[in-house]
């Protein structure tokens, strides 16, 4: 019989001995585990079930209109909603589009001079793809029947560094309807999905089954007209211009693209038989010479191109930029940059022709 020296010759390799142990502990180990298991299981399925139970009452709820239910009134945190909401009950034949600098138009008094019941979707800080994604939303996604747009245009609207409105990009009810160069890929809608299982929306979720506050700054009529605290008080030409002067800073020329998006705007009005009347928006005179020296430029590039377009596209263009233009009053302005109610009268009367 070979000894474990010769077998270790022949082979190369020694045999180890065993610990006594090992295998026993071995299978303690594995018994221990399966023992485990179910109580892993069930830890794991209790965490399950209660992700589900708050994405699925987040998205019941969808307090920030993400999803599809509404169920539940949104909370208001921003015009797109407010709007948006508001349109969802209304049968407008005539819409005005714009930024705040619009939101004073009164469909009311619209509605006496045009005979068509109005609704104002102007809102803050919009850029003409805003324009494109509000009229498409409204045309397409709820499929009313317009049959004239009134579109404020802002100098500024057509910056060219001027990023996407985050609060478009984020509004699933009208990105979706952006030129195909600024929508958002699908990591967007996973986000949204993902804000379902936080503890912010939650907390959000469950004051919105509350009655909601009113807004003590501004808030909205169900035609979409606005109001804002403390407007009747009389103009302050002392206000910090830094603001408005910084929407105005590095801006070489307009940009090409956002022009595109009005002539867009301007063709699905004409495939659709709406009739589109667009108006330079009005600034107070100071705010015009405190920005003169890029305000000045621009303006004077976008006017005639305006003009232009009008004639090719065949839609009603005037310029309202300045108050002695329509026959304004320097002095109805709650703001240097937002009008009062009387102007606006002014520059309907002036635009609806």
């Amino acid at each position: 019989m070979a000894t474990l020296g010769e077998s270790r010759g022949a082979s190369g390799l020694r045999p180890q001995p065993v610990p006594s142990g090992s295998v026993a502990d071995s299978v303690g180990t594995v018994e221990t585990a399966l023992r485990c298991r179910p109580a892993i299981w069930f830890f794991l399925g209790a965490l399950l079930i209660q992700l589900a139970a708050v994405a699925g009452f987040n998205i019941a709820v969808n307090p920030y209109r993400l999803y599809s239910s509404q169920w539940v009134p949104p909370v208001i945190e921003d015009d797109y909603t407010a709007k948006l909401e508001l349109l969802c009950h209304c049968q407008p034949r005539l819409l005005v589009l714009g930024s705040s600098r619009v939101r004073k138009l009164e469909p009311s008094y619209l509605q006496q001079r045009t005979g068509l019941p109005a609704f104002n979707l102007g809102v803050a800080s919009s850029l003409p793809e805003d324009w494109i994604c509000l009229f498409r939303y409204a045309t397409e996604g709820l499929g009313r029947d317009v049959q004239w747009v009134v579109l404020g245009v802002d100098v500024d609207s057509f910056h060219p560094t001027a990023p996407v409105n985050p609060l478009l990009l984020k509004n699933p009810r009208l990105r979706g309807y952006l030129p195909s160069e600024l929508r958002p890929g699908w990591s967007m809608k996973l986000a949204d999905l993902a804000q379902a299982l936080t503890l912010e929306q939650t907390v959000v979720s469950v004051h919105a089954l509350q009655p909601p506050p009113r807004n003590a700054r501004e808030w909205f009529d169900p035609d979409g007209l606005v109001h804002v605290a403390h407007e009747d008080r009389p103009l302050d030409l002392s206000q910090d211009m830094s603001p408005c002067m910084q929407r105005f800073g590095d801006f070489p020329y307009l940009s090409p693209a956002r022009l595109g998006y009005v002539d867009e705007l301007a063709r699905r009005c004409q495939a659709r038989g709406i009739r589109l009347s667009v108006f330079l928006t009005t600034v107070h005179d100071v705010y015009a010479r405190a920005v003169k020296t890029t305000y000045g430029p621009r303006y004077c590039e976008l006017a005639p191109r305006l003009r232009q377009m009008a004639a090719r596209d065949r839609f009603r263009f005037v310029d309202c930029s300045r108050v002695w233009r329509y026959g304004g009053d320097p002095n109805d302005f709650y703001d240097i940059s937002h009008i009062k109610s009387g102007n606006a009268r002014r520059i309907i009367d002036y635009v609806v022709q």
